[in-house]
């Protein structure tokens, strides 16, 4: 069960990276930043109100428990900036590079005080078979793409670390409030940022466009953010990451067909070298009997 949400936070994981990759085609990275934060922070809030959560503040949570929301909002940025270069897939395909290896590194290490998942022989042929697989996409690397591939690969490095704080929070919240947090401090982050580096922006109209799907980014990503915390208490960090990277992807080359990138033969080799890379760490699991569902 928890396997086949992780799939589908992928495939939302997809669409908020194309939503808030036109917005920020249209406005500009951080007024875009500010915008998925509120609609976010909106849609969650109602969820919240109509589920009656309880919303009292807890003690005893560390401060940094807080702080996925703002580690997500260089997740927004980063991507936003990767995807124009990129595309979807590409973005995606280094967003995996960079969460296997921090993931890897928290299951074993359980840092962030989440459970240890010691790294196995089979773990390790499974991180080397994905590994081809994201290089493959990769090649030939564009030079000129530079700060945008180490942008990507980084936003997968701040993926593991927000939603592991996020997770931490259902200690002490439910689901939704823990949500909430997150929309709340990242919209926080968002308008401290567009101050910083762009301030005459803060006052500046919104213009409205017919696209309406760029607005729909923050509303999913509530979504999408709700789920990841929720399955990453289940699974380790590396299942969660090559899990949600296969809906990811195959839903990106999808995506990316619509918006003109036509999928290419390596693309859904690439994608399928993942796969069997993922089918080793199950097999491994099941074998083992360390899986859940």
């Amino acid at each position: 069960m928890f396997y086949i949400v992780a799939v589908m936070t992928g495939v939302l994981t997809a669409m908020t990276i194309v939503a808030n990759g036109q917005l920020g085609e249209t406005l500009d990275i951080y007024r875009s930043s500010v915008l998925v934060h509120v609609v976010g922070l909106f849609t969650q809030s109602l969820i919240t109100y109509f589920k009656k959560a309880d919303t009292r503040l807890r003690s005893g949570l560390p401060f940094w428990c807080y702080m996925g929301g703002t580690m997500g909002v260089f997740t927004v940025v980063f991507s936003n900036y990767a995807f124009t270069s990129l595309g979807v897939t590409g973005v995606l395909a280094l967003n995996l590079l960079g969460m296997s290896v921090m993931s890897v590194l928290t299951d074993q290490f359980g840092w962030f005080g989440m459970r240890r998942y010691p790294l196995t022989k089979y773990k390790a042929l499974s991180i080397a078979i994905i590994t081809a697989g994201v290089l493959l996409l990769l090649l030939p690397l564009d030079i000129g793409a530079g700060l945008s591939i180490v942008l990507a690969f980084m936003t997968g490095v701040i993926v593991v670390v927000s939603r592991t704080m996020n997770t931490r929070t259902l200690h002490f919240y439910n689901l939704p409030v823990s949500t909430m947090l997150n929309y709340l401090t990242g919209l926080i982050m968002s308008v401290i940022l567009l101050v910083i580096i762009n301030p005459g922006a803060l006052m500046a109209p919104f213009p409205l466009d017919p696209n309406w799907i760029m607005y729909t980014g923050g509303a999913v990503g509530a979504i999408m953010v709700s789920l990841v915390t929720l399955i990453t208490s289940k699974l380790s960090a590396f299942n969660v990451t090559v899990l949600t990277f296969l809906g990811q992807y195959f839903f990106g080359m999808v995506i990316d067909a619509f918006i003109g990138r036509t999928p290419t033969v390596k693309g859904v080799v690439a994608g399928l070298i993942v796969l069997l890379g993922l089918i080793v760490n199950y097999l491994a699991n099941k074998r083992t009997g360390t899986l859940v569902t």
